[in-house]
This record gives structure tokens, sequence and C-alpha cells, in this order.
């Protein structure tokens, strides 16, 4: 439950947020090093957070969202829909811009939408700067194209 201790860490006052919301990196590198944390995830799971209404920024910290109980409850309902939207949130701030109009994550197909995504790209190394505009490139495909029965031809996986 890493994630639940991260938005402890985030809620604790001894990391600040930027006007953007993001955590200072400053703080966050000293709290993640203290706590052994990954910096990327950490500053990842505090926009998921935001994203979701987890957590909110107010003034220079955070508070708890409308979902924060969620987040340390049973409330596997709650959980859910803050997860997707918090994803959708982050496909979004990732994209550049949205083209789409926002949509209630349990309409648009995300379950799906994710399954076929990481089907297709198992294995394969995506560039993190790139993984909204990618992910925005793949949902504009054509559906008989997402659909086609065989692949004709496989691309070698590289591995380490």
């Amino acid at each position: 439950m890493y994630w639940k201790t991260a938005a402890s860490m985030l809620l604790s006052g001894r990391v600040q947020a930027k006007y953007s919301g993001e955590p200072n990196l400053t703080d966050a590198d000293r709290i993640c090093k203290e706590a052994n944390f990954n910096l990327q995830w950490f500053c990842h799971m505090a926009m998921f957070f935001l994203e979701s209404d987890v957590l909110k920024h107010s003034g220079n910290g955070y508070s708890q969202g409308k979902r924060f109980d969620a987040l340390f409850g049973d409330d596997l309902d709650t959980i859910q829909s803050a997860a997707w939207d918090g994803f959708l949130g982050l496909v979004g701030r990732y994209a550049g811009n949205k083209v789409w109009p926002p949509r209630l994550a349990q309409q648009s197909g995300l379950i799906e939408f994710l399954r076929l995504f990481w089907t297709c790209f198992q294995g394969r190394a995506l560039p993190f700067d790139k993984i909204g505009h990618i992910f925005l490139e793949f949902s504009k495909l054509p559906e008989a194209m997402l659909l086609a029965p065989t692949i004709t031809e496989t691309v070698p996986v590289m591995t380490s």
C-alpha cells in the first residue's frame, strides 16, 4: 500500500505544492530519500491524487480532497471511479490538449482501451514524455484496424 504512504507524506506538510499542484522537487527529493521512495513515482502519484480528487492543493501544501476517505476505506466503487478519473486526467494532462469533450470514465470504455493498448505494446518501452500523445493517437485508430484477426508481421521485442 505504497500509495497510501505517498498520500500521507503529501499531507504531512513536508512537501510544498507548486502553483500547478505538482510537488516541489526539492521537498519531494528530500522526503523520498528519507523514505527510500522513487522520486518520479512519488511525483506521478501526487498528480494522480490531484486528478482523481483524493488530494487538493491549497496554498503551498496539500489537503484532503472529496475522495480521500475512500482511499483509506473499503469503498471499492469510489476507489475505482477515482482511479478512472485520475487516469483520464493524467492522459489529458500529458497529451497536451484535449481533443474530445470530457466524458464520464464509466462510459469511455477505459478498461477495454487499456487492455488493448497494453496488449499491443507488451514488452516494448514507451518514452514517458510522449505517453499522453501515444494514448491519444492510439485512441484515434479505426476500429477495423484494432480488431484485425491476425497480425501479418511480427516485430522482435528487445529484452535486456
